[in-house]
């Protein structure tokens, strides 16, 4: 078989030099594109004076033209029958699906609209490219929204979809919310970003202000909806939110990913259902049919999302997304 044979040449291929396969590889998964005449040539030359594949790959990814695909990124403008959104084609992670799809987690979104009202005040934390800031700002025209996102090319998404809905009950703040005010790290790919916790320095890391969000709203009147979907960091978060919560009371709308949880926050996942509860929240799972199914306790939690990625054979890949609302509001 083919590609049996590939992998044996390749593995036979151990020499720190670079060669001709690997200025080929670099164009091709770097750039995007085939090798020009001229580049090819310059290559080459680099290569024969004795270049290892590491000097060759920071060279490409060190060049102007990797550089420009980083920061220009691709853009599509879709219209959805009640906003027009703008999104990336290359974020696998929320761009494609709304690209093709005109919607974005539908048992979320519907789940959501249910929630909010005319003069609802909004607040979504980690809001991407802001389906769900878009969304809300449809329905509280006479509330407000707040969207939440760190991430740049996320932010210059959102911007245009806000300017061109002409939509002006939407504030957006270019942050990370965390535990406290703090420079954080930040990985990641397109338009899905993380926080790195573990204080290693990356090159490829961009470094975003991070703050709580009691600090960030310290002056609202009022929080009906929170939405938190920040890939793990949640648990860090939420203890810099619990003054606006215990405040306002608000219904919490929070993605549960144990893996990210264990991985990016080093943290206990079950902790966070704890803390949750703790503030007087009783916790439901938003099924993909928009089922809302009460847990009864952390514990039932935890099941669920063991017995969901059983069903699917999906390991520990899988999140819940859940539901947070006070105690006799449910």
């Amino acid at each position: 078989m083919l590609h049996e044979w590939l992998i044996h040449y390749l593995s036979k291929r151990q020499s720190e030099k670079a060669d001709l396969l690997d200025i080929y590889f670099c164009y091709r998964l770097l750039l995007g594109r085939k090798a020009d005449d001229q580049g090819w040539l310059d290559w080459t030359k680099r290569v024969s004076l004795g270049m290892t594949r590491a000097q060759l790959v920071n060279g490409f990814l060190e060049s102007h033209e990797f550089r420009m695909r980083r920061t220009f990124r691709k853009k599509v403008r879709v219209e959805t029958p009640d906003f027009v959104i703008y999104a990336d084609p290359d974020d696998v992670s929320a761009g494609v699906l709304i690209i093709n799809d005109k919607m974005y987690e539908p048992h979320v979104t519907n789940v959501i609209r249910s929630l909010l009202r005319n003069d609802s005040v909004y607040i979504d934390v980690g809001c991407n490219v802001g389906w769900f800031v878009l969304l809300a700002a449809t329905i509280a025209k006479q509330g407000k929204v707040v969207g939440i996102e760190p991430n740049y090319h996320n932010l210059q998404l959102l911007y245009q979809s806000i300017n061109e809905n002409g939509f002006t009950n939407i504030v957006i703040m270019p942050y990370a919310v965390t535990d406290s005010t703090k420079i954080l790290q930040m990985g990641g790919f397109a338009g899905y970003s993380f926080v790195r916790n573990d204080k290693v320095g990356d090159l490829e890391a961009n470094y975003v202000q991070g703050h709580t969000l009691d600090y960030l709203l310290s002056d609202v009147e009022k929080i009906d909806i929170i939405k938190i979907d920040i890939e793990g960091h949640e648990p860090i978060a939420l203890n810099g939110m619990k003054t606006v919560i215990t405040r306002y009371r608000p219904t919490i709308v929070s993605e549960f990913h144990p893996k990210l949880i264990e991985e990016f926050s080093h943290i206990d996942p079950q902790s966070y259902l704890n803390d949750l509860q703790s503030l007087g929240y009783k916790l439901a799972v938003i099924e993909t049919s928009s089922k809302i199914v009460e847990c009864s306790s952390t514990a039932a939690v935890m099941e669920y999302w063991h017995n969901l990625n059983q069903t699917l054979g999906t390991g520990d890949l899988m999140h819940v997304d859940l539901l947070a609302v006070p105690i006799n509001y449910l």
